[in-house]
């Protein structure tokens, strides 16, 4: 029998005009910051069986297209990310080619056993949060990088 998450998930596939396999799943997004190397590939939610895919939009957050927080959590640590700059534009494009641009307003790090990243429904921005710091290992670190970027 389907979980209720499964059906509720099966559910709002279909009403995006389309069916998802369970495997292979198909990245809903990339990630990109413009003239640098790292493409990331962007899939819907995090499943309870634990993928392997390394970078997903919580589900709790908005899409792109709607006026919200865009929440993209990196298991993977990317050094394009790391090293941007204050003012670098961030590109999330969809499926069918559509893309969002941000430019990166800030950055901070959080403890995620004690803080959470606020989504604000007033604003189209997006949080790319990842590891912290640089080439620590994801399993062990409770601090996090959170990048900050405006909808341009």
């Amino acid at each position: 029998m389907n979980s209720i998450k499964d059906m509720l998930r099966d559910y709002l596939d279909f009403n995006r005009g389309e069916i998802l396999t369970k495997e292979p799943r198909n990245p809903g997004f990339e990630l990109t910051i413009p003239g640098k190397r790292d493409i990331i590939n962007v899939y819907e939610g995090k499943t309870e069986e634990g993928d392997s895919h390394n970078a997903y939009r919580a589900i709790e957050s908005f899409l792109p297209c709607r006026n919200g927080t865009v929440i993209i959590y990196i298991d993977k640590q990317y050094r394009d990310f790391f090293g941007a700059e204050l003012t670098s534009t961030m590109t999330l494009k969809d499926r069918e080619g559509e893309e969002f641009n941000y430019c990166l307003v800030g950055k901070e790090v959080l403890n995620l056993q004690k803080e959470k990243v606020l989504i604000n429904s007033g604003r189209r921005e997006i949080k790319v949060v990842m590891p912290w710091p640089l080439y620590s290992l994801p399993i062990y670190v409770h601090f996090h990088l959170v990048l900050r970027g405006v909808v341009l």
